[in-house]
């Protein structure tokens, strides 16, 4: 849906807790970063007090998740209001490394949109001067990936990540 993307024309939509309620990306090799960040937008309608979704991550090919960081209705954020998150994930990560968000809500009208979805790290034998998304400097290269304007706002199983990064670079 047009109306709740941050930017651009659509926003992956997540509801209640079943099929349509996770996303996750491709299998992906982070076996040389120590530190991943992901930075996205939400915004959220209809949830209920302790409803909340989750970003998680899994090392062994996507068959088990651990769960990095939640956020629930009335602690972190509000109904009907836009908001930014950056969650910082330390290692170690392996060659099967997958990110999924997934929503803990009650029903299908409960609706959670992701929006401007950035995933960016750095290798393991680099050093980080300031922890922030923008500026992670270090030598070596820099995985970055945005995951904009993905979907329509229809259930999406996955985003394919697994394709070489749009915004590598070496310094």
């Amino acid at each position: 849906s047009s109306y709740y993307a941050d930017r651009g024309s659509y926003s992956v939509l997540l509801r209640d807790d079943g099929v349509e309620a996770s996303i996750k990306t491709q299998v992906m090799d982070l076996s040389s970063y120590s530190e991943v960040k992901i930075r996205f937008s939400f915004f959220v309608v209809q949830f209920e007090a302790e409803e909340d979704y989750w970003l998680q991550v899994s090392t062994a090919g996507g068959n088990t998740f651990q769960t990095v960081a939640t956020w629930q209705l009335g602690v972190d954020f509000s109904n009907g209001e836009r908001h930014l998150e950056e969650v910082s994930i330390s290692g170690p990560f392996s060659d099967q490394t997958h990110f999924r968000f997934r929503c803990d809500a009650s029903g299908n009208r409960d609706y959670l949109f992701l929006d401007e979805i950035e995933l960016s790290g750095c290798e393991e034998n680099e050093i980080a001067i300031q922890k922030s998304i923008q500026s992670c400097t270090a030598s070596g290269e820099i995985l970055m990936e945005r995951w904009n304007d993905i979907g329509n706002a229809h259930q999406v199983d996955q985003i394919p990540l697994n394709l070489p990064p749009t915004g590598t670079s070496t310094l």
